[in-house]
């Protein structure tokens, strides 16, 4: 902050803060905008901070009642991560005790056992104000109560309740467009296997959250690739690369090549340059030459790297390995090249902060990244949705509408009961405004998901964990009204 102060400079996340020390101490900016808005709307106000509130409170305290209209859902206060909370959101009906109170009952968007069972879980969490809390009624097409539950599906691993989601998706297709159908999880790490099994099939979808760049299937193909220049001589690192799918090298004859290696005790990467030692190995004369063209390149490449900034070698690589060309030809193109556009952008940065870094310092940097998990975020695709099952994230999802909503993954401990990890104590004291309970903003969270759905909600969680540890159902759950599920 010193620094930043001596530059004349602040960052992203002191914006608002500077706002707020400008507008009290400066009282002719101050009276100046109060003149110029007489009447103030706060939208979502649920999701405000503290930061926020204070601009919307100097703005309006020329006047004791103020014009000022706020609106919010106290069920949907998900954002404290971000400084908002409950404390925030009641403390203008605090601040102004006149103000009127409108309570909206009325719900266009959900059947009517959607909103009895999403109440009927919310009413598991404490009332700071009792006349905020409404149960919703469904009016117009919404307004249908008989018939539908919610479906709740069990299976005893992982593979199987993603096999059924996949599955149960195609069969619903037959009467919902496919953006009409959602797939919701709690955390962007969730997308991965979703991803994967249904990269397996011919279901259009696009991810609507923020991603992990160093998780997608592509990007990693990639890496190894780079980790194989950098050290030709690791036996590992060579046989992973040649079962990259747009080498095209056939699988037998990869098997046969790497048996005949561990048999004679022979150099991977001699044996990939050698014809007399790649026909002894039975290796058939067309998948020779391909094999022997990819030695030729990764020797063609480990100079390049030495020679040329990592851009250009980066972009070398993507065009001579076939990459580029694999993936244009490809179904769901655009949305793999906005990957690697997004992997491109992360080298120029890299190589802003750090110019004469080589390749090796480069595939260091993403050691260091995984090793403390910190995640490269792709955001959310651009891309059009039309046509394309969505997947996104709880927090992703608030403030849209679908036909079916799928609920991934809700086991305890992943959808509420969540474990802390906290490598420091916060010098805030134990005041009551820190004192809450982090299961009320999870089942805020779970209420988020569930009233995304207009007709259809069908939650899946499996008994096992990809360790084989038992996991058990969300207590979330648990709570929701079971004549309703």
């Amino acid at each position: 902050q010193k620094k930043l102060r001596k530059d004349h400079r602040y960052d992203y996340e002191d914006m608002i803060v500077e706002v707020v020390k400008e507008l009290q101490k400066n009282k002719e900016l101050l009276l100046s905008l109060q003149e110029e808005y007489q009447y103030i709307l706060a939208d979502e106000h649920q999701d405000a901070n503290r930061a926020q509130n204070l601009i919307l409170e100097l703005l309006g305290n020329f006047h004791k009642n103020p014009n000022m209209f706020i609106v919010g859902d106290e069920k949907q206060a998900i954002f404290r991560f971000q400084g908002a909370s409950l404390e925030n959101f009641l403390y203008f009906k605090k601040l102004y005790p006149k103000a009127l109170l409108i309570p909206l009952k009325s719900n266009y968007r959900s059947r009517q056992y959607i909103l009895d069972s999403a109440y009927s879980l919310i009413g598991h969490n404490k009332v700071l104000a009792e006349e905020l809390r409404v149960e919703l009624k469904g009016v117009g097409e919404a307004k249908e109560k008989n018939g539908g539950k919610i479906e709740v599906y069990g299976f005893s691993k992982p593979r199987f309740e993603l096999a059924f989601i996949v599955e149960d998706i195609k069969r619903r297709l037959a009467k919902r467009p496919h953006e009409e159908i959602v797939v919701i999880y709690r955390d962007n790490k969730d997308a991965l296997p979703i991803v994967n099994a249904l990269q397996k099939t011919n279901v259009p979808f696009v991810v609507e959250s923020d991603q992990d760049l160093l998780s997608n299937i592509h990007i990693r193909k990639f890496i190894s690739i780079l980790r194989a220049i950098e050290n030709p001589s690791e036996e590992q690192l060579l046989a992973e690369i040649l079962f990259v799918d747009f080498f095209d090298i056939p699988q037998f004859s990869v098997h046969k090549l790497l048996s005949f290696r561990s048999k004679e005790k022979q150099s991977l990467f001699n044996l990939l340059r050698s014809h007399a030692k790649l026909s002894a190995a039975g290796i058939p004369k067309e998948d020779e030459i391909k094999i022997q063209n990819l030695a030729f390149k990764l020797s063609g490449w480990s100079a390049l790297s030495k020679n040329r900034n990592l851009v250009e070698f980066f972009e070398v690589v993507v065009r001579e390995s076939g990459f580029l060309q694999y993936f244009l030809g490809k179904e769901g193109a655009v949305e793999a090249m906005e990957i690697l556009d997004h992997f491109f952008e992360e080298i120029k940065r890299f190589l802003e902060a750090h110019r004469n870094y080589t390749l090796g310092d480069f595939l260091l940097y993403l050691d260091t990244l995984e090793r403390y998990k910190v995640l490269l975020k792709i955001r959310g695709h651009s891309a059009e949705t039309g046509g394309k099952v969505r997947l996104m994230t709880a927090h992703r999802s608030k403030g849209l509408e679908f036909d079916t909503v799928y609920v991934a993954n809700v086991g305890d401990g992943h959808w509420g009961n969540r474990r802390e990890v906290r490598h420091f104590e916060l010098p805030l004291g134990k005041s009551a405004a820190l004192a809450f309970d982090k299961n009320e903003d999870e089942r805020r969270l779970f209420y988020v998901a569930l009233t995304r759905a207009r007709f259809e909600i069908v939650i899946t969680h499996s008994k096992q964990n990809e360790l084989g540890e038992s996991v058990l159902i969300s207590q979330f759950v648990e709570e929701i009204d079971q004549q309703l599920l």
